[in-house]
C-alpha cells in the first residue's frame, strides 16, 4: 500500500531513484492505483560538497521525509546485522531514524 525509498545521497544512487520511481507510476497507472508513495529518505549523508548537491537534488523533485546521516557506529551496525538503534540507541543516527519512523507512522494513520 505504502512505500518509502531510502536513497543514498550520491549521483548513481540519484539516477536510480529516477528509475524506481518510473517504475512505481507504472505499478500506480497498471497494477495498484493505491499504492502510494510516502517519500524519500535521504541516507549515507556524509555532508560532502557532493552530497549537499545530490540531496539539494533530491528534495527539489521529492517528498523528503528524513535525512540520515552516515557515521562509523551506523556502519558497524550494518555489518553486525542489527539495527543502529539496537547498537547505538542514542546516537544521531539512531534519532535521525526514530524521526522518519515517526513521519511515517503519522502518514499511514
Amino acid at each position: 500500500r505504502y512505500v518509502v525509498i531510502p536513497v543514498a545521497c550520491d549521483y548513481l544512487a540519484y539516477r536510480g531513484l529516477v528509475l524506481l520511481t518510473d517504475t512505481i507510476r507504472n505499478i500506480q497507472e497498471n497494477l495498484n492505483e493505491d499504492l502510494e508513495m510516502i517519500g524519500i529518505v535521504a541516507t549515507f549523508n556524509n555532508n560532502t560538497i557532493h552530497a549537499r548537491e545530490n540531496l539539494d537534488q533530491v528534495r527539489n523533485n521529492y517528498n523528503v521525509i528524513g535525512v540520515v546521516s552516515t557515521t562509523v557506529k551506523a556502519k558497524d551496525a550494518i555489518y553486525q546485522g542489527k539495527p543502529i538503534v539496537e547498537t547505538d540507541p542514542n546516537s544521531k543516527v539512531a534519532e535521525e531514524y526514530k524521526n522518519v519512523t515517526k513521519e511515517v507512522l503519522s502518514y499511514v494513520k
